[in-house]
């Protein structure tokens, strides 16, 4: 909508204020003279200002005439207001033009003076509420053209005022004109629509948002003359509807299905039980193929009658000329809007496991297509496919055995000549690209041109200076090029008839063999051409006759590629007067028919092996989707009889037996051309029940009654020939290849415009989907959900394919509201709904604002459902049992819920705090904040299931399940951390409490803050680790404190002894690091000692590289040597963009000499430096080493100074790095993982910190080995060999040796670091003095800053002592967990309750202190202590801790006897996991045989389950993914060993029939009901026999169980709706909180 409407209203501008705003574009111009007059004085406005006279007919009058303002101008105004003047021109009827006319419509004038009007126009005017007209006569014109008009008559209109504006308004859009009728009073107006005002509507049901303004002006003049009602045009008002409500109405829309199909049932049914369907068809199904078959119009007789579209009216207008309007865009036509097609077809959507695939093999079986025309497959009159078969090699194995090879090197022709004929032959376009020729030169002469680019280069310079060849684009060797002006093709000479019979190449025969006459006499001699060039006599010695004739069938040698030769395929005679190896464009296949005359061109000579090739003729093109170049191979290939391009015939799946009858065009071709007619039903299902369809197809109807194509895809099959799909009866494919085939749609054709777009010439053509080259007799989508999302690229691809009968198949065609019936509807093309503004606007929007019935009578048409209620009767399936099983965590996986409650709790609290309103669905959230505030949630469902489930709890690349003894270990082991953790900010609370009393002058209190301190550490020493830093810290200032004998601290036993601690406590914490230096100077040695041997075994003063190097160019190898080195160079590394490569550093040996040797002396100079600089590091450092590296890089004042002997020593190593590594470096810093990772996992966290690349090989050692190959390869002196795998072996010692020497290095600079942190710990908090500067460490503070920080520390003790006492419990209830489960003791806890002194034995209660009670104390301490003021904690008899009732823990070990322990289960598994498998196991203990399906949302949980089934020896079938999904499913239904299916939710619920199963078990609650209801569906259903079970597992006290009884609410308050809601749908914001407000008592 503009935004215009939404201003304030239009306010008419007075006179005045309308002339200041209006000017004259000439007014500059013709006052320039007056321009100082101007500036003194502003003078009244003139009459040349006023606006330019516009005419009737749009001309502009003469400007700058001072007129008064014309009648028939319409005013100007720069205000979006109407003017205030209305003034329509009025002409007579004689003066209207003789173009097409209608009058629509008449209003009379009723003049209050008498007037005449003659046959002259007048003008009405309009000002305000006078209504008046004005005549115009042509005697009263002045000599300056203008009439003089009348006085105005004051008239009445039977037309309202703003009528009359709207008049105008249209007159001027020249949609209408007025013209009045002469003589008699009253004066009578006739409105005329004229041609410019008719409607151009792009199709008959077009519609979008805003209609024109034209257009609302016309629908007002209908509604005023015709009584046409002007629709109403409903906004999407989503807050005026109930998503709940549209929800019920979805049971209300299936039973006015059912009243309207009751009311057809009297209609002529047909027989539908066919003979070829084996089962019976039961009542309700053969209703239901009897509606289907009466939606495709079958043996209804179409009637010839022109129906009238459903948007248009007809009206015949006052002059008696018929039109047609659309009332609701107020469009006028006059062609006659023809209804649109009636789509046959419609939406089955009986209810799931009703035997909907029956019902639609049924109607395939019924309806087949008659009078089928094969109007394009049949082949035009007088033309033949084109069809080739290259002879294949000859065997002549046998003779080459016996004849000695020489074993001088291969001769190729020139290299020039072969240049020229590869740029002749790629030439494609402008061009030929190098890539081509180099291609060319590869396939044809086997010619290496990776290892000859040199030479290749420079002869192609010479021959472009010699004008010979040109380059078009490009430098070097990048571009394109042709042949030149100076180039001259040599001819060749005329062959005479006799050399040709020798010469010429006998037709052969195609592998279709036809009886010849004479075998013999078509076998000629295949000796070479006299012309043939020396090389090619050399590598091809001429064939003898005789041998060919022993063996007729062989051709051509396999081992020489060089030779070819053309078999033309023709009838039994030769054909006469053929050029040698000459192809024409025509090469036939014809049986019994005369020869084919066949034209020749003069051929040209060439010296290569493409003048025996029989494809280089200049017409010929070839291009295959395979992407071969069609050069030199065997297969068969065949020309389209539309672009004339070639291809194989086995890539396009044409046949040779197809030749007399089918034509073959194209991929391309075909897709553009009419879809091939077929009486074939194309069926799309999901790719989990694709087979399915087949499997119900062999067992439902009688073999050989259909013929059934899968069709996976153009990538799979390749481009399956139109007419191959056509001759199927059913073609099955899915909605994954349908997804794909999309890209594969509007690829252009290679001869198109939009097609050739290359430099050179495709080799590959890109397959476009022959799904879309039939006109399929009907399109069946099942499970048709899947494109109701309208822009899915199913949807779309489904909506390109052609067909007559259009059936959506689905249980489920609702899911989220009405609205998903677009997406069907739109499949369909029922008009004009398929539009989504006449959707919107007749049917949806009503609906919405309580109007069901538009909506409910159309789909009432389309749609068919049988519900399992109606018809329970006639199906018989055995009736269905649920059990819950109610199961008790252990206390192990308790321990772990609660934590994760707490903190998922925490988390969902948060989340859930930023939306305002609790009483919102999650539905109307957006899809990210319904998955973000879900996520909690997950991970407790998660947790209930298997704690390893839950992501990122436990490592996830884990091997194996963890078993219940291992969870408690982790268990133990994070909370020992945490309780450390705890302990650790506790003490950091006391120290920091401490360094603020000494501010403050406390020395008592500070004294006793070091004291705790290091009570608490000696307290908790058996179980916890105090930071050594922190006990150091503490003990220091305790020791500064007591010598400086403040007044008032008590002495304690420990005094005497803190020296002592503190420096036992720094050596403690600088043993670990000088281990390390020792440990890395150990490792250095070896490696040292190693390089010292290899370096005896070397001559670094005459290295072996250079004589290797001299040796070559001696033998004039140096060409060779220097391509190897820099193709080495250059290939497999990705060089840095701002660096030059080694390669690019010289051109011969001389400079790869001077270069090895610089590069290595500049090496080991690096070497050296780097050696002695980590030498002066060495022992033990100096006061100013330590405070040099303090300032540099410990503690900087502002950035790190790099100026230290460390960071100057890193530098060097830098540099060293840079000459012994490659400089390959990923992004911008090394990623230090990838570089050091191994099997175990980090080799060793001491490591550089700088960027670093990923230590790959230099290019100095590449070089180096590739001198050392090339020297290996040229069989060099033994020696020098010998030396230069020493000397390679030394290279990786040096590597070796540069990392140790690293390690080295950083071992002693954390050794400093050591020092310094050690004189750091002692630091305490003080005050900075008046005259320091500000400084940036923390432990400074301002004398301001001193209180708050004693506040915040306080705070931070009490938070770290709760938090430490609540973390020491849960540790110590994990450890009396350990202890029951102490198999030798039975399960009993021996020790005795503090209270009442008896064993604690199987059951007790631990409080978060750590202590325990039995649970008789516990309850009395419960009922009768509890303290606070709601009364919910208690204190520990013991230690008077407070403990809230809901942190008591109750440990039993009893209750494994009552979950079933009869039916034993091996391993050690969650409670969930164990009942599942106990169930498992039971099923088929009672009932040997049964088959079981296991559904969950997480495939982590069924691995967990399988993993627990392998290991009690039961055999199951899993199916994850689309992965070997068939035959894992066949498995389960068709072997008697496999009696378990593992399915995730999401594709297992889905359209499959799994009736071979009876036992359904649901691991978890499902959010969503119908995924759970399609779940239980896979068994119960049509064709099952036996009674079924569904088994739900739920964990009481848990999000579960809250979970069950939140989901019975809702579906009691849905009860009447089967549709799909998602959680969304269902749950509001406070029903998400509530499942995270934990009250275990209303749960017990």
């Amino acid at each position: 909508m503009s935004s215009r409407r939404k201003r304030a209203p239009p306010v008419r501008v007075d006179e005045d204020a309308k002339r200041r705003l209006d000017w004259n574009m000439h007014e500059d111009r013709k006052n320039e003279g007056a321009c100082d007059d101007i500036l003194e004085s502003v003078p009244a406005p003139s009459d040349s200002c006023l606006p330019v006279p516009v005419l009737e007919q749009g001309f502009i009058s003469s400007a700058g005439t001072e007129e008064e303002p014309s009648e028939e101008r319409p005013s100007c105004s720069t205000q979006d207001s109407p003017p205030d003047t209305i003034e329509l021109n009025v002409m007579p009827i004689s003066a209207l033009d003789q173009g097409w006319n209608a009058l629509i419509g008449e209003f009379n004038l009723h003049p209050k003076i008498p007037i005449e009007v003659a046959d002259g126009s007048f003008c009405l005017q309009q000002t305000g509420d006078t209504l008046s007209m004005t005549l115009n006569t042509l005697e009263m014109e002045d000599e300056m053209g203008r009439s003089d008009p009348l006085c105005s008559v004051p008239v009445a209109c039977s037309l309202g005022g703003l009528l009359l504006e709207d008049l105008d308004w249209l007159q001027k859009r020249k949609v209408i004109k007025l013209c009045h009728a002469s003589g008699g009073v009253p004066v009578k107006l006739k409105v005329f629509l004229i041609e410019s005002g008719l409607g151009r509507p792009e199709f008959l049901s077009e519609g979008n948002g805003r209609i024109k303004k034209a257009s609302q002006l016309l629908q007002k003049l209908m509604e005023l003359f015709y009584d046409f009602i002007i629709p109403e045009v409903m906004e999407n008002e989503e807050e005026a509807c109930d998503t709940d409500l549209e929800r019920q109405n979805v049971e209300e829309l299936y039973d006015h299905v059912r009243h309207l199909h009751q009311t057809e049932a009297a209609e002529q049914s047909f027989h539908v039980q066919h003979p070829a369907l084996i089962p019976i068809l039961r009542p309700y199904q053969s209703q239901a193929v009897n509606w289907m078959l009466r939606r495709e119009k079958y043996k209804i007789s179409s009637s010839p009658e022109q129906r009238l579209h459903f948007l248009w009216r007809e009206m015949v207008t006052i002059c008696g000329k018929k039109l047609f309007y659309n009332p609701y865009t107020g469009c006028l036509i006059r062609e006659f809007p023809l209804a649109g097609v009636d789509w046959p077809g419609g939406i089955l959507a009986d209810e799931m496991g009703l035997g909907k695939t029956v019902e639609v093999l049924a109607l395939i079986l019924c309806n087949t297509r008659q009078n089928l025309e094969h109007g394009v497959l049949t082949l035009p009159v007088g033309r033949s496919v084109n069809y080739f078969v290259p002879p294949p090699p000859l065997e002549r194995q046998r003779i080459i055995k016996h004849e000695p090879r020489p074993k001088e090197k291969i001769i190729y022709p020139a290299v020039r000549e072969m240049l020229l004929t590869a740029i002749k032959e790629m030439k494609v376009g402008k061009g030929a690209s190098i890539n081509a020729i180099f291609a060319y030169l590869r396939t044809m002469y086997k010619y290496d041109t990776l290892k000859n680019r040199n030479h290749i280069k420079k002869i192609l310079t010479k021959l472009i200076s010699e004008n010979i060849v040109e380059q078009i684009k490009g430098r070097g060797l990048a571009g394109s090029f042709k042949l030149g002006k100076n180039y001259k093709e040599k001819k060749k000479k005329p062959v005479t008839a006799r050399t040709k019979s020798a010469d010429q190449p006998a037709p052969r025969r195609t592998s279709r063999r036809v009886s010849a006459p004479d075998k013999d006499s078509s076998l000629t001699s295949y000796t070479t051409t006299a012309s043939d060039s020396a090389s090619e006599d050399s590598m091809n010695p001429p064939l003898l006759t005789e041998e060919l004739k022993s063996d007729p069938d062989s051709l051509l040698d396999p081992e020489n590629p060089l030779q070819k030769t053309p078999v033309d395929i023709t009838d039994d005679k030769e054909t006469p007067d053929k050029p040698q190896l000459q192809i024409t464009e025509d090469v036939h296949i014809e049986y019994n028919k005369p020869d084919l005359t066949q034209t020749s061109k003069p051929e040209v000579e060439t010296p290569t092996r493409a003048s025996v090739v029989p494809f280089n003729t200049p017409d010929y093109r070839f291009e295959c989707i395979c992407g071969e170049l069609g050069l030199v191979d065997y297969k068969p290939r065949v020309q389209c009889l539309n672009c004339l391009l070639w291809q194989h015939a086995e890539c396009v799946n044409y046949k040779e037996e197809n030749l007399e009858t089918t034509p073959f065009y194209c991929p391309h071709c075909l897709v553009a051309m009419t879809p091939v007619s077929t009486g074939a039903t194309l069926i799309i299902s999901p790719s989990s029940i694709c087979h399915q369809w087949v499997d119900e197809i062999n067992r439902h109807i009688h073999t050989s009654s259909l013929r059934v194509l899968v069709y996976q895809g153009v990538k799979r099959h390749g481009f399956i020939q139109p007419h191959i799909l056509a001759e199927q009866d059913v073609v099955i494919t899915t909605y994954d290849v349908l997804r794909t085939e999309l890209n594969y749609v509007d690829i252009p054709h290679s001869n198109s415009k939009d097609g050739r777009r290359f430099r050179n010439q495709k080799r590959y053509m890109a397959i476009p989907s022959p799904l879309v080259a039939v006109e399929w007799w009907r399109v069946c989508l099942d499970e048709a959900q899947m494109v109701e999302c309208t822009t899915a690229k199913a949807a779309e691809m489904a909506l390109r394919l052609t067909s007559v009968n259009r059936w959506c198949v689905s249980g489920t065609p609702v899911q989220r509201g009405l609205e998903d019936l677009y997406g069907l509807v739109l499949f369909l093309g029922v008009d004009p709904y398929w539009v989504k503004y006449w959707w919107d606007q007749l049917l949806y929007r009503p609906y919405r604002h309580g109007n069901t019935a538009p909506l409910y009578n159309v789909i009432g048409q389309l749609l068919w459902r049988s519900a399992k209620k109606d018809v329970i009767d006639q199906i018989q399936i055995p009736p269905q049992t649920e059990e819950i099983h109610w199961l008790n965590f252990s206390p192990v996986e308790r321990h772990f819920y609660h934590r994760q409650h707490e903190v998922c709790s925490q988390d969902a609290l948060v989340k859930l705090r930023k939306i305002s309103d609790w009483s919102l669905k999650l539905g109307s959230l957006d899809r990210r904040t319904v998955t973000t505030i879900l996520y909690p949630l997950l991970r407790l469902r998660q947790a209930c299931c298997h704690p390893q489930a839950v992501r990122g709890e436990f490592l996830p690349l884990q091997k194996s399940t963890m078993t219940m003894e291992e969870l408690l270990k982790s268990l133990q082991k994070k909370c020992r951390v945490e309780c450390e953790e705890a302990h650790r900010q506790l003490v950091c609370a006391l120290n920091g409490l401490a360094g603020i009393h000494i501010i403050r002058s406390e020395f008592v209190d500070a004294a006793e803050m070091y004291r705790e301190v290091l009570r608490s550490s000696e307290e908790h020493k058996a179980r916890l680790k105090t930071d050594s830093l922190q006990r150091l810290h503490a003990t220091h200032n305790l020791m500064e404190l007591l010598s400086a004998n403040h007044p008032g601290i008590p002495p304690t036993l420990r005094d005497d002894s803190l020296k002592e601690e503190a420096e036992q406590l720094k050596q403690h914490y600088m043993a670990k690091v000088n281990s390390e230096v020792s440990e890395a100077h150990q490792n250095l040695q070896p490696v040292l000692q190693h390089i010292k041997e290899q370096r005896r075994k070397v001559n670094l003063r005459s290295p072996w590289w250079l004589d290797v190097i001299q040796q070559a160019m001696q033998y004039s190898m140096d060409d060779d040597l220097v391509s190897r080195i820099q193709n080495e160079l250059t290939c497999s590394y990705k060089q840095q963009a701002n660096k030059l490569s080694m390669a690019d550093k010289f051109r011969d040996a001389r400079g790869l000499q001077f270069l090895l040797s610089t590069q290595m002396d500049d090496l080991m100079k690096s070497q050296k430096t780097v050696q002695d600089a980590v030498k002066k590091l060495e022992g033990p450092p100096s006061q100013q080493v330590i405070e040099e590296a303090t300032l540099c890089h410990l503690r900087p004042v502002r950035l790190p100074l790099n100026n230290c002997v460390f960071c100057k020593a890193d530098e060097l190593f830098t540099d060293y790095e840079s000459k012994l590594f490659s400089h390959t470096v990923k992004g911008q810093t090394a990623i230090f993982e990838e570089m050091i990772e191994d099997e175990e996992g980090l080799v060793d966290d001491r490591l550089p910190t700088t960027s670093r690349g990923l230590w790959a090989a230099s290019e100095t050692e590449r070089a180096l080995k590739a001198i050392l190959s090339f020297a290996k390869v040229r069989r060099l002196e033994s020696g020098l060999i010998e030396e230069g795998n020493s000397f390679m072996e030394l290279f990786e010692s040096w590597k070796k040796e540069y990392k140790l020497l690293h390690e080295y290095w950083m071992s002693l600079r954390d050794h400093v670091s050591a020092i310094d942190e050690l004189g750091m710990a002692t630091e305490r908090l003080r005050v900075r003095l008046p005259d320091e500067p500000k400084p940036k460490v923390l432990h400074i503070i301002e004398p301001h800053e001193v209180e708050q920080n004693r506040i915040k520390l306080l705070n931070d003790r009490a938070v770290a002592k709760s938090q430490l006492q609540k973390k020491l419990g849960q540790f110590l209830y994990l450890t009396n967990l350990e202890k029951s489960q102490d198999k030798s003791t039975g399960g009993l806890n021996p020790e005795p309750c503090p209270i009442c002194a008896r064993p604690l034995g199987q059951e007790w209660a631990v409080l978060t202190c750590g202590h325990c009670f039995c649970n008789e104390c516990i309850a009395i301490i419960v009922e009768q202590y509890s303290i606070g003021n709601r009364r919910r904690a208690i204190k520990c008899a013991i230690c008077r801790q407070t403990t809230s009732h809901a942190e008591i823990s109750y440990v039993f070990t009893t209750q494994n006897n009552h979950q079933g322990q009869d039916i034993p289960v091996k391993g050690s598994h969650s409670t969930k996991v164990e009942a599942v498998v106990r169930v498992l196991k039971k099923v088929q203990m009672t009932d040997p045989g049964a088959k079981s399906l296991v559904f969950s949302t997480w495939q982590g949980v069924l691995d967990i389950i399988a993993k627990a089934l392998f290991d009690n020896n039961m055999e199951f079938a899993q199916i994850n993914g689309i992965h070997k999904f068939q035959e894992n499913l066949s498995a389960f239904k068709y072997e008697e060993k496999i009696n378990i299916l593992l399915l995730p939710l999401h594709t297992g619920s889905n359209g499959l029939n799994i009736i071979e199963a009876t036992h359904v078990l649901l691991v978890e609650p499902i959010l969503n009901p119908a995924h759970e209801l399609q779940a239980i569906g896979r068994v119960h259903r049509i064709g099952q026999t036996k009674p079924t079970f569904v088994h739900r597992f739920l964990i009481k006290s848990t999000i579960e169980e809250r979970m069950q009884a939140m989901l019975k609410t809702a579906e009691k308050s849905h009860s009447s709706t089967s549709m799909k809601h998602s959680e969304a749908s269902v749950f509001t914001v406070a029903d998400l909180a509530d499942l995270f407000t934990e009250d275990s008592e209303t749960l017990e």
